[in-house]
C-alpha cells in the first residue's frame, strides 16, 4: 500500500486512510501497555501513557495530510517548528517510547504497516526482555537531587563517591545559585543491590559535603533527604 492521495474521497481510499489509522492507533496502545506492565507499582503521569497512545496517530496524521507533496511537508516541518515542548522526561527511555509511538504512527501513515509492526514487535521485546532482567538483578533507578557548595573539584568528589556506591549514574542537569555560593544537580542512578537510596544519601552527606540530599524512586515516593528540592 503506497501513499493516500488524501485529494481523492473514494471509498478505497477512505478505507486505506481508516486502516492507516487503525493500526497506528494499535501499534501505539501496545507500546503504551508496556511501558505499563515495565513501570508497573511505580509512579507514572497518565498523560504520558495517554500521549503513546494518540502519538502514533497524531504522526499517521501528519503522513498521511502530506501524502507526495513536497509542499505540505515544509508546511508542517515549519509549523511543528515554531512549537516548543517543555515537558522535561528524567528518564531517558521515555523520551525513547515518543519516539517509538511516533515511528509506528509514520510507518502507518506512509502504508508501512508490516515494517511498522514488526519494529514495534521486536522494540517492545527488548525493553520488557532488558526490564525483567534488570529486575532480577536487583537494580533500580533513581533519580538524585543533591545541594552542595560552589567549590573547585566538588563535583569530581561527588563523581568519584558515585562510581563507588551507584552502579550507574548520568548528570541531567546542573545549575548554580545567583549568588554563586552553591549549586544544584540532578542526576539519573542505578542503586546496587539492597539500598533503598538511604545509604546513599548518607555517603553524600557525610563525604562530599552535600548540605541537602534527595533521592526519589522509581517505586516510591522522595526518600527522606536533607531538606526539599525548590
Amino acid at each position: 500500500m503506497g501513499m493516500i492521495d488524501l485529494g481523492s474521497l473514494d471509498t478505497a481510499g477512505l478505507r486505506q486512510v481508516a486502516i492507516s489509522m487503525l493500526a497506528a492507533w494499535l501499534m501505539g496502545q501496545a507500546i503504551a501497555e508496556v511501558y505499563r506492565f515495565i513501570h508497573r507499582g511505580r509512579e507514572r503521569s497518565a498523560a504520558f501513557v495517554q500521549a503513546l497512545v494518540v502519538g502514533g496517530i497524531v504522526g499517521a496524521m501528519l503522513m498521511l495530510a502530506i501524502g507526495n507533496s513536497v509542499a505540505r511537508g515544509i508546511g508542517i516541518v515549519g509549523a511543528l517548528a515554531l512549537i516548543r515542548f517543555r515537558t522535561n522526561l528524567s528518564n531517558p527511555l521515555d523520551m525513547v517510547f515518543i519516539f517509538a509511538s511516533f515511528a509506528g504512527g509514520i510507518a502507518a501513515g506512509t502504508g508501512n504497516i508490516v515494517t511498522g509492526a514488526v519494529g514495534t514487535a521486536l522494540f517492545l521485546a527488548v525493553v520488557a526482555g532488558t526490564s525483567s532482567l534488570m529486575q532480577a538483578r536487583g537494580v533500580r533507578e533513581a533519580e538524585l537531587r543533591v545541594r552542595m557548595p560552589a567549590s573547585a573539584g566538588a563535583e569530581d568528589k561527588l563523581r568519584s563517591l558515585l562510581r563507588l556506591h551507584a552502579a550507574t549514574f548520568a548528570l541531567l542537569r546542573r545549575r548554580d545559585s545567583p549568588e554563586g555560593k552553591d549549586c544544584r544537580s540532578w542526576w539519573r542512578v542505578a542503586l546496587k543491590d539492597g539500598d533503598d537510596g538511604g545509604a546513599l544519601t548518607r555517603v553524600l552527606l557525610a563525604e562530599a559535603g552535600a548540605t541537602e540530599v534527595q533521592v526519589e524512586l522509581e517505586s516510591a515516593a522522595p526518600e527522606a533527604g536533607a531538606g526539599d528540592d525548590d
